[in-house]
């Protein structure tokens, strides 16, 4: 299966109420996204991810995202 460098997540950001969508692009081992007009970059290292782009954001979010596009991979595989 070809890996998509781009694609869609799904997550409500802390303090909001509703799930939004957030475009992921994947150019290299890292993940780019436009959170609020920022755009960060994160990466999974030792089963943790981790920000190495962009204006800090709380590890929570971080995580959020990395479980997003965890679950996006996983969605793909089936």
């Amino acid at each position: 299966m070809e890996m998509k460098k781009e694609f869609k997540i799904y997550l409500k950001l802390p303090g909001h109420n509703h799930v939004e969508a957030f475009d992921v692009t994947h150019p290299d081992e890292t993940f780019s996204i436009t959170i609020q007009h920022d755009t960060i970059s994160i990466i999974n290292g030792d089963n943790s991810w981790s920000q190495v782009k962009g204006d800090a954001q709380p590890q929570e979010l971080i995580n959020q995202l990395g479980e997003a596009i965890e679950t996006h991979f996983y969605k793909q595989a089936f």
